[in-house]
């Protein structure tokens, strides 16, 4: 009975934590309906809640009752996901349309930039060849540069396009386009084919905000200009248009990257900005400052700030999260409460998972939750412990305890993140950035929340009287300082490391493991430390053996495993297929890179693959005449039909109809035999995978 009482003990101290764990269990019911091979019925989600609900209520004040709360929050999530998923259904296309006339309304625009051409996202009215009931809620195309056009969002718009459905995984149970495309309800991508055909019309609230952003993301990048131009750019309005791929490289390779997403960071540097100013002129006058509680006061324009430049940022996921914790802490100041706590963190993540249970499954959700828990639970851990003391106890001179505080907070941050964001930078990114992520963000973080934020505050504020150009430059010259940072410790201490895809299991025992380190108070909290553990174990000796050939969902791109270990291709692609199998494998190589005349025999035929380790493999690009070809070969690829074509010693084929069916395919060939993973035909009951509202 012991160890029972001892449990009994240790829960009854902990018992103030477990509303901490109600997100994770709301997480886990998430994750557990998007990862079933098919769509659950509705009684199969809701049939939980309803057993679960009343042994709640009926096991208060007995030792199942955190078990109940847990099982409880799961269903929720479940049904939560269930319920979000089939609210935002929308028709999608799932065949190409090569002349699609669309006609209907700008809803957003994105200018052209550095590396991409002008992109605009509409609702269409009509689409020909389509009835109304199949038509996409919206679609987004890209405006060629031989096709731009001036271009307002609220403005009527005919014009021809390719229309694409929405992408598929490029290796099976990866990534997939058609689930995020489907949370955005957009039906279709495409280009336009023809000069658009613009009809001005009156501007909603939304489209003047979307004009404005567009037009003061140019003028921010001219009037800095560079790289740095481009940066403020991305940070006011969320628009990135102007940042190159170079820069976006860069800025991974130093651990960098985060400063590109607009999340808490820039919330709390900007409003915290206006909050601190709002104070000092508060106290500026004393019979205000000695009658009234100026801090409080100071909340309402921080709060004003902070709505302004959520919808001037672009609202999205990452920023509605950092302004519901923003919110959340100003409602903490005008109650008298503590501002940053485990509790406010948690009240966030269940209004965020309650309000998009699909943000759950973006890096951005992830990882900026992982480095606020995981900062949180440092300064808990070492508040008692006089870590700090010699900063408050008068050991040191006044200048240097602020010092020593400002550096060791600023260390112990740095490490908090470092340590909880690289799983998951690792897993969705395949890179991981050791010392010089360290180093680049203990010199940069300084500089960005000193300057660069509440430069970019002071510039909203003095626009209306055009006096915005000395903030403007001030953010200039301190984003020039974090881009020198950057590029001087990647060419000093190397940049980041390109890793493999890890085990399945690797990232749950390490979001598992780090929640119960952090989440708990009482010693057992440290038992997390074995989870974590396992899963550097799993990552270091535990991988996973990468196909030896993998091809993607339509056929146009393949790729096999030559004897070095590593990826070739028989054709150049610009795939983005290619580009994920490169960044799963860990290899860091272009995709025009992998083309090999070494490896591949290519003719205006089709391609055969010569690699004396492995079968013999045939891509076939013309049916006519292939026959004399595909005779040797064990596996064949194409994008055509092959239900005529005669080849008798294939064992695998793969073409229109079979890659229709079950998207990327990826193969292991051991021996005789080979094994294939694809998409099982179940998953197209997924609501993002149907063929609802299709184009026929």
């Amino acid at each position: 009975m012991k160890p029972i009482q001892t449990l009994q003990k240790i829960l009854a101290q902990e018992e103030n934590r477990f509303f901490l764990w109600i997100p994770p269990c709301l997480g886990l019911g998430i994750y557990a309906y998007f990862t079933l091979p098919n769509e659950p019925s509705t009684i199969t989600t809701i049939l939980p809640i309803l057993i679960t609900i009343p042994m709640l209520l009926i096991a208060k004040q007995t030792p199942l009752l955190p078990i109940l709360i847990a099982t409880t929050s799961i269903a929720i999530g479940f049904a939560n996901a269930k319920r979000q998923s089939e609210a935002i259904a929308a028709p999608t296309i799932h065949k190409t349309l090569y002349n699609a006339q669309i006609k209907g309304t700008i809803l957003k625009t994105e200018p052209a930039g550095i590396d991409r051409p002008a992109r605009i996202l509409i609702k269409p009215n009509s689409i020909n060849k389509l009835p109304p009931n199949r038509i996409p809620k919206t679609i987004r195309i890209n405006l060629s540069n031989q096709y731009e056009t001036p271009i307002t969002a609220g403005s009527n718009i005919s014009v021809k396009a390719i229309l694409f459905p929405p992408g598929r995984p490029a290796e099976p149970n990866g990534y997939n386009p058609a689930r995020s495309a489907w949370f955005q309800q957009i039906g279709a991508f495409g280009a336009a084919k023809n000069k658009p055909a613009i009809t001005p019309q009156p501007q909603s609230l939304a489209h003047k905000i979307d004009s404005a952003r567009n037009a003061l993301a140019k003028k921010v990048y001219q009037t800095i200009g560079g790289e740095a131009g481009a940066l403020a750019s991305a940070l006011m309005t969320g628009k990135r248009a102007y940042v190159s791929a170079d820069t976006t490289l860069l800025l991974r390779d130093s651990g960098l990257a985060h400063i590109l997403a607009i999340s808490g960071l820039h919330m709390a540097c900007f409003a915290g900005a206006i909050f601190f100013f709002a104070r000092a002129a508060l106290a500026l006058f004393p019979r205000i400052a000695l009658s009234h509680s100026i801090k409080k006061w100071a909340v309402y324009p921080a709060l004003a700030g902070a709505i302004f430049y959520l919808l001037f940022s672009g609202a999205g996921i990452a920023t509605q999260r950092a302004f519901i914790m923003f919110l959340i802490a100003c409602l903490a100041i005008l109650m008298g409460r503590a501002v940053i706590t485990m509790r406010n963190i948690a009240l966030a993540a269940i209004a965020i998972l309650m309000l998009s249970p699909e943000a759950l499954l973006s890096p951005g959700f992830q990882m900026s939750f992982a480095a606020t828990i995981a900062i949180v639970a440092a300064f808990e851990a070492i508040s008692n412990r006089g870590i700090f003391q010699l900063s408050q106890d008068g050991a040191l001179p006044l200048p240097l305890r602020r010092i020593f505080l400002a550096v060791g907070a600023l260390f112990l941050t740095s490490v908090a993140a470092w340590a909880a964001t690289g799983w998951f930078a690792a897993h969705h990114f395949h890179r991981v950035v050791f010392l010089t992520s360290f180093a680049a963000n203990m010199g940069a973080l300084p500089i960005f929340t000193v300057f660069v934020m509440p430069a970019a505050a002071f510039a909203f504020v003095l626009m209306p009287l055009g006096a915005e150009g000395l903030p403007l430059a001030v953010m200039g010259e301190a984003l020039s300082a974090i881009l020198w940072i950057a590029k001087n410790l990647t060419e000093t201490l190397g940049r980041a490391s390109a890793l493999p895809v890890f085990p399945a299991a690797t990232l749950p025992l390490a979001i598992f493991g780090g929640l119960w380190l952090c989440l708990w108070r009482e010693r057992w909290r440290y038992a997390g430390c074995a989870a974590i553990a396992a899963a550097l174990a799993l990552a270091a000796f535990g991988r996973e053996k990468r196909p030896d050939m993998i091809v993607s969902a339509d056929g146009r791109n393949i790729a096999m495993r030559a004897p070095d270990g590593l990826l070739y291709a028989p054709l150049r692609s610009a795939s983005y297929a290619v580009s994920v199998w490169l960044r799963r494998d860990g290899d860091r190589r272009d995709p025009s890179e992998i083309v090999s005349r070494r490896w591949f025999r290519c003719d205006k035929i089709g391609c055969v693959s010569q690699m004396p380790h492995l079968p013999r493999v045939f891509l076939i690009k013309q049916v006519k005449g292939s026959e004399a070809l595909c005779r040797g070969a064990r596996v064949l690829v194409s994008r055509r039909y092959l239900k005529r074509l005669s080849c008798p010693y294939a064992d695998l084929v793969l073409d229109r109809r079979r890659l229709a069916k079950h998207g990327a395919h990826s193969v292991w060939f051991h021996g005789a035999g080979m094994d294939a993973a694809f998409t099982p035909s179940r998953e197209k009951e997924r609501l993002w995978n149907r063929r609802q509202g299709s184009a026929r």
